[in-house]
């Protein structure tokens, strides 16, 4: 095999070479440029109730609600309309009861049509069930839809004699974001999970 010779002369030329290479490479990647990239937007923190609880005043029912909501009551023909807010906390958002005597001629006919009502509400979403039975002896129904709807918790709450039925309502002109939508449909399901379990005749 032929062996290669080379003179100090080309051995040096090769040698500048190299180090001319490296110090190109290097200038390049300190030459390369920071793009800014923009920060996140931030949702406003949302301040958040406490849980403690009252009882609404003149309902057919012992029926609790946060301490810090406000409620608004109407009556016509028996049936008992409440209407529930969070005004220092959730500006755009409601929650409507509704209570219905009912006998036994009817009532299968009103809880069809509360169930249905709440099935279209959901939009067909996908949403969390819970069910239980009250101190007062009441079969409650909630459902808590996430995926963007305006009626996003709904309940209902029967026996023999009365139908409860309710649906939270945001307000979808009021600019909610996803993210700061969830911490408010976390505390109605809260307290309206707390109103489903304590709710009884007195």
């Amino acid at each position: 095999m032929p062996i290669l010779r080379l003179g100090h002369t080309t051995v040096r030329r090769y040698c500048r070479a190299g180090v001319a290479i490296a110090i190109m490479l290097v200038l390049t990647g300190c030459r390369r440029e920071e793009r800014a990239v923009p920060r996140p937007v931030a949702f406003p923190r949302i301040e958040i109730p406490a849980g403690e609880y009252v009882a609404a005043d003149s309902v057919p029912l012992h029926f609790e609600t946060n301490a810090s909501a406000s409620t608004e009551r109407k009556e016509q023909d028996g049936t008992v309309w409440l209407t529930i807010t969070y005004p220092g906390y959730f500006p755009g958002t409601a929650i409507y009861c509704t209570f219905t005597p009912v006998t036994r001629d009817n009532i299968d006919e009103v809880i069809a049509n509360r169930t249905e009502r709440m099935a279209l509400n959901s939009g067909g979403a996908d949403s969390e069930m819970t069910r239980l039975t009250s101190q007062g002896g009441l079969d409650c129904t909630m459902t808590v839809t996430r995926a963007g709807s305006a009626t996003p918790v709904q309940f209902i709450a029967a026996d023999s004699g009365i139908v409860v039925s309710g649906a939270m309502y945001i307000d979808v002109d009021a600019g909610f974001a996803p993210d700061s939508i969830a911490p408010v449909v976390e505390t109605v399901s809260r307290d309206m999970l707390h109103a489903l379990k304590t709710i009884r005749h007195d």
